[in-house]
């Protein structure tokens, strides 16, 4: 831009180059504020072709100031298709790197997130004063014959319920059991007391 003898309005760029001015304007055009080239060197030029009076040369000067800026703008719009094409695929890519590396960690992440959920629940009870010391810990994972990775939760929480039930309840029956054999102990003991007392 510079070497063809255009540049940017200086308006908004006091006592600076014109380079500086065209870096500046660049960058503009490059985050979306979109800004026009300044060829006004070369519309003055048309200015003084038409008064010369020979009508060859200036027919000449007439063409070649247009083609400069024809060029003129060319230039411009491939500039900007350039920085449009290089920030559009700088941004694919970072969001494809970050969707990726967000696929890869997604059971991890989701367990964080249930993690913090179960603390959050426990401070809140704890605040509440229903806090309640944990006897049971349930870790879970996919089957490994499992074609996908995914838990379905309601199936789990049903087969906890299930398992815990069933303990319960032979734990409930062999503390029955237990305190039978200790009732028919004691009383066996306190049979073979009367009998002993008795002799």
């Amino acid at each position: 831009m510079f070497s063809l003898g255009a540049g940017y309005k200086p308006d908004d760029y006091p006592e600076l180059s014109d380079f500086t001015i065209i870096v500046l304007a660049t960058w503009r055009n490059a985050i979306g504020d979109i800004y026009a080239p300044d060829y006004h060197k070369w519309s003055e030029n048309l200015n003084a072709e038409d008064a010369v009076k020979d009508e060859e040369s200036a027919r000449t000067g007439v063409t070649y100031t247009y083609v400069m800026i024809t060029l003129v703008w060319l230039i411009w719009w491939l500039n900007q298709l350039f920085l449009f094409l290089v920030l559009t695929n700088f941004l694919i890519s970072i969001i494809g790197n970050s969707f990726g590396e967000n696929i890869d960690k997604k059971m991890a992440v989701a367990y964080a997130n249930k993690i913090d959920l179960n603390v959050e629940t426990a401070l809140f009870k704890k605040w509440m004063g229903n806090d309640q010391k944990f006897d049971t810990l349930i870790f879970l994972c996919p089957a490994e014959d499992s074609s996908s990775g995914e838990l379905d939760e309601s199936e789990v929480l049903n087969r906890i319920s299930t398992k815990m039930k069933t303990q319960q309840e032979s734990m409930a029956a062999l503390r029955s059991d237990l305190d039978g054999k200790v009732d028919a102990n004691t009383e066996k003991m306190l049979k073979l007391n009367a009998m002993a007392e008795s002799k």
